[in-house]
């Protein structure tokens, strides 16, 4: 009994720091789940400690030797480390976080690629699917992140006073600043490069909105919403290497070809669209990793 009311304090305090470290509620999923696949670790083991501040490298060593007999696959290990890393940071335990003994070299998780598994979509592939969406709000969803560069969360997201205030914006100019559905709860704004035609996609988007009570997905939660459009797109034939998110990397090649058309350098190019798919403007060298791969043509149904 005592081992698992200590075991429980571990559990508990992992949790906690991990609700207290910064980032959406997809980054916290993913840390919970680190945090709960320690503790059954260490609660296997019959390791007895209470708090963080009493977790060593050697421990993490354990686990992570766990994950690869389980065949996980080294990115997942890497993540699911880092998000150790920055319960420990939280906790006031940085240098131990950073240390030589909690690196993926260390640990034997080194070397994994950052390259993308997925290229992007053609037009060609794009438009023939599109033509087989017959739910017109789901069509929508998929021309906002084909012309603005949206996630699916964002497009599904997307609500009729979102809406017009996009279409003032693009009647207005060529940013649009988008807030529902994006990642970590920030909003950010978008360069929209073809704007007559982004402006006439939001209107009709607005259209159909304002006549499906605001909203383009037209089910009472948003997991349904999510279930309907996954289901739509997959049957019209968005999935595999295929799938939505194709899209936005089509949107991604497509701005920077605009970009560089417009005089700006590759490295320029890239940092901008980094931007503008909201991942900031630093990060120019993994968007082309994964978002830079070649376009997949239309596949015959």
């Amino acid at each position: 009994m005592a081992t698992e009311q200590k075991q429980q304090s571990i559990r508990q305090n992992l949790r906690e720091l991990a609700r207290a470290v910064p980032g959406g509620d997809r980054s916290l999923t993913s840390r919970l789940v680190a945090t709960r696949q320690l503790s059954d670790y260490l609660h296997d083991k019959n390791i007895r400690i209470r708090e963080v501040a009493h977790l060593k490298p050697a421990h993490i060593a354990g686990w992570v030797e766990k994950m690869k007999s389980a065949g996980l696959s080294l990115r997942t290990m890497q993540g699911r480390v880092s998000h150790i890393r920055q319960i420990m940071t939280a906790a006031g335990f940085d240098r131990r976080a950073q240390s030589e003994a909690m690196s993926c070299k260390a640990l034997g998780i080194a070397g994994a690629s950052r390259d993308g598994t997925r290229g992007a979509i053609s037009e060609a592939g794009y438009q023939e699917r599109l033509a087989k969406v017959e739910d017109p709000g789901v069509r929508s969803a998929l021309e906002l992140q084909h012309d603005l560069g949206l996630r699916q969360e964002e497009a599904i997201e997307a609500r009729s006073d979102s809406l017009a205030r996009w279409e003032r914006q693009l009647r207005e100019g060529s940013k649009v600043t988008i807030t529902d559905g994006a990642k970590n709860g920030r909003y950010r704004e978008c360069l929209v490069l073809d704007r007559e035609r982004a402006h006439q996609t939001v209107k009709i988007a607005l259209q159909r909105a304002q006549s499906n009570r605001g909203v383009l997905v037209g089910k009472p939660t948003l997991k349904q919403a999510k279930d309907r459009f996954n289901n739509v797109t997959r049957k019209a034939g968005f999935e595999d290497m295929t799938s939505p998110h194709t899209i936005r990397y089509k949107f991604a090649q497509d701005s920077i070809k605009r970009y560089e058309a417009a005089g700006l350098s590759h490295r320029e190019a890239l940092k901008l669209t980094c931007r503008d798919l909201g991942h900031g403007d630093g990060r120019g060298r993994w968007v082309k990793q994964v978002y830079c791969r070649g376009a997949i043509d239309a596949v015959e149904e």
